[in-house]
């Protein structure tokens, strides 16, 4: 008998070859009821050996078709009966199906193992919540991502685990993920974790269904994306600045074409007045009189270069911090008084109207630079008023300070302009001021000045009736050497 167990588990089966073969191809038992009356039975000499006389082999069934035999031998010839037959083909449909449920189950544990380490390794969080919102688990690196114990994770409830700051957005949030959300949907949101550390985290949902098709529960992989959201923030700024930093280019481009365009004017403008009344002059052939109201036109745009020069200068030294104050004891009335006299010689077209405070008291500031604010103030109202206009001079004590105010009845300001007048190169460019000379550099000066001294400056107009510039200087003595320093 030994002879012939181990004939059979050494022999190698083939489809259709030997009882065994035709079996497993047909899938219906067959059987040799005497070994004696056979030729091609496979083992036929280890069995005859063996004192074995008749064999039945039946097929193993799973899914309709043949998944093995079994073969069973005896020591007697003999056949089968109707409910043996019927016996061994409903063991072996049997045995099939076992074998298959077998395999299942052992497919499924590997599965559910497989599953399990890739939950608990994944680098990634992961929690299954159920339909009414809990926590049913959380893997560890969900644990570690967001500092919270299991036993915490499972008492929570899913907005509150993610504690969003808009509790509006929370709610949102707990619906579509909770009830019909699509597969693979994703959303980013800020939570806090268990220590109080704000995350941006990025959740992508499955739903899992029960039998009947219906959300049993929410599979969620959460992703910290805080280091790349807080990079792509930074790069959002970054070009934000760099977008600003090309318009603010392009803005100075303008501005330095424009000035230059401006400054070449006048200086063209002087110097064609300088050249032509002096070749009058050389030509010879002229009045007395007319000799000195040349030499008067040329005398003033030599002062006009001058002043445009100097403006220049007084700029890029207090762009680059170079302008010093010299610090003395100023009667503001008297500057006043002291500009009206500058101007009213060539300013015949204009009345000029004074309002002093004799209260206000000797200030503490650069005498010269004072003088050069109000002047520029005052050639400005000339410049802008009409033939009859009036240009006033006020003062006044407000508080701490003196209040000092240019006003005149010229042509205004538009709206849109007043908080530009105060920037360098820029002129009204609207109406009749588009035709006055100018350069833009005059009142960006003025305020540097008066700013140097603690001062503000701003000015009130309406288009039509005239503007106003007033602007304050500390009433409250700063010493020479606090106001040098600062302003150094």
């Amino acid at each position: 008998m030994d002879g012939f167990l181990d004939a059979s588990r050494t022999e190698a089966v083939v489809q259709g070859t030997g009882l065994i073969g035709r079996v497993w191809r047909s899938g219906v038992l067959g059987a040799e009821e005497d070994l004696n009356g056979v030729n091609d039975y496979e083992r036929l000499a280890v069995a005859q050996s063996a004192g074995l006389r008749s064999v039945v082999a039946f097929p193993v069934v799973a899914g309709g078709e043949a998944v093995g035999v079994i073969e069973l031998a005896s020591a007697r010839a003999r056949g089968l009966q109707d409910d043996e037959v019927t016996m061994l083909v409903t063991a072996g449909v049997e045995l099939g199906q076992f074998i298959r449920r077998t395999e299942i189950a052992q497919a499924l544990r590997r599965s559910e193992a497989d599953h399990r380490a890739i939950y608990e390794r994944s680098p990634i969080g992961i929690a299954r919540i159920s339909s009414g919102g809990e926590i049913l688990e959380a893997n560890p690196a969900l644990l570690l991502m967001l500092e919270h114990d299991e036993e915490t994770m499972r008492a929570s409830a899913w907005p509150d685990l993610l504690r969003a700051y808009d509790q509006a957005a929370a709610r949102q949030h707990k619906a579509p993920f909770l009830a019909g959300i699509s597969d693979g949907r994703s959303v980013q949101v800020r939570a806090a974790t268990g220590a109080g550390k704000w995350l941006w985290l990025q959740l992508t949902a499955t739903s899992i269904p029960d039998a009947s098709g219906r959300p049993e529960h929410v599979l969620v992989m959460i992703e910290d994306v805080t280091a790349v959201r807080e990079t792509s923030d930074k790069l959002a700024e970054a070009l934000e600045a760099q977008r600003d930093a090309n318009v603010n280019l392009e803005k100075i481009d303008r501005t330095k074409s424009e000035f230059l365009s401006i400054v070449s004017h006048e200086f063209r403008t002087a110097l064609t007045g300088i050249q032509g009344f002096s070749e009058l002059i050389r030509d010879g052939g002229l009045e007395p009189d007319e000799v000195r109201a040349y030499g008067g036109y040329i005398f003033n745009d030599a002062e006009r270069v001058n002043r445009l020069i100097g403006d220049m200068l007084d700029l890029d030294r207090m762009e680059s911090g170079r302008m010093s104050m010299r610090a003395t004891d100023v009667d503001v009335n008297d500057l006043l008084m002291e500009a009206i006299s500058r101007a009213a010689p060539s300013a015949v077209s204009v009345e000029f109207k004074s309002d002093l405070d004799p209260r206000l008291p000797v200030v503490t500031g650069d005498r010269d630079r004072l003088i050069q604010v109000i002047s520029n103030l005052v050639n400005n109202a000339v410049k802008y008023s009409p033939e009859g206009g009036t240009v006033t001079l006020s003062s006044r004590v407000e508080g701490q300070f003196g209040l000092v105010s240019v006003s005149d009845t010229g042509i205004g300001i538009p709206q849109d302009e007043i908080s530009h007048v105060f920037e360098r190169f820029r002129r009204v460019r609207s109406g009749a001021a588009q035709s006055i000379p100018g350069t833009g550099l005059g009142l960006t000066i003025v305020k540097q000045i008066v700013e140097m001294h603690g001062g503000k400056i701003w000015v009130e107009s309406a288009v039509g009736h005239g503007s106003s510039f007033h602007f304050t200087i500390p009433l409250v003595a700063e010493d020479a050497k606090t106001l040098q320093l600062r302003h150094a």
